[in-house]
């Protein structure tokens, strides 16, 4: 399982604490914390999803092949067709829990940063984080790793998996915190936009990885990065949204349906 692969979990720390962090410091904000905490947010998701994804698509189907679980699947009523499929699914939904738990964190603290903002104004303060979502979102960060390390010891609980899973509960449950749903809707809307790129680097790195070794798959996943990169960083500004999402979902289509004619042909013996 993807998701009890202990990089998952480092990877998902490191993205809840630059989400958290790089809001914390006032003294580059030049009175806009609210654009500045977006801004990381939807960074974070663009990023680190995309590592995710990569690293997930290539660890899966590479454990699969050389495992021989994939062969042995294939050697039942199962095409290979399906057996693709199936797995690209896991990786989708494993991408979906990991961004989301990033941007449950990053409502919290956009929030805070507009709270924080306002409280400058009335002040004539320099506009700040709003100190109790910074709190929320640290809590979000070490609890689960604090009660996963206990039910490992005492009650034999997979350490990395828990985490990963009670991150993911408690970064919803941030969002009960001074609700907004102007903020939410705003959040979700930006990291959805940057969602989408990293759905293409896990489809292309999956159709890597269905036809070569990790390593050139690999190869072929920093070279799609790299030809998208300067799409990337402009897909978040895009004043369509829709328009972006039915571009970036045929090409997710495309792409798919090459991993499976390439996966067709796989050696798995």
């Amino acid at each position: 399982m993807l998701i009890s692969e202990p990089l998952s979990l480092l990877l998902l720390g490191l993205a809840l604490l630059t989400t958290t962090l790089s809001s914390a410091f006032h003294y580059h904000q030049f009175g806009e914390p609210t654009r500045l905490a977006r801004d990381a947010s939807v960074s974070a998701v663009l990023v680190f999803t995309i590592i995710f994804a990569a690293f997930g698509a290539i660890k899966t189907f590479r454990r699969e092949i050389e495992s021989g679980t994939a062969a042995l699947a294939l050697s039942h009523a199962v095409s290979r067709r399906a057996f693709y499929f199936a797995k690209s699914i896991g990786i989708l939904l494993s991408m979906i829990l990991f961004s989301s738990a990033i941007m449950f964190n990053a409502t919290t603290i956009v929030n805070g940063a507009r709270l924080g903002g306002e409280l400058a104004k009335g002040s004539g303060d320099i506009a700040r984080l709003y100190g109790p979502s910074f709190l929320v979102s640290i809590v979000v960060f070490l609890m689960p790793l604090v009660l996963s390390a206990l039910l490992n010891r005492f009650a034999r609980f997979r350490f990395t998996l828990s985490a990963f899973l009670m991150t993911c509960a408690f970064s919803a449950l941030s969002l009960a915190f001074r609700f907004d749903a102007e903020v939410a809707y705003s959040v979700t809307k930006t990291c959805l936009l940057a969602f989408l790129p990293a759905m293409i680097v896990g489809s292309v790195a999956s159709a890597a990885s269905a036809l070569l070794k990790s390593n050139f798959a690999g190869a072929i996943v920093a070279i799609a990065i790299g030809a998208m990169l300067p799409i990337m960083i402009n897909f978040t500004r895009l004043a369509a949204p829709f328009e972006a999402m039915i571009g970036a979902l045929v090409m997710i289509a495309a792409v798919t349906l090459i991993g499976v004619e390439l996966f067709n042909k796989r050696d798995l013996l």
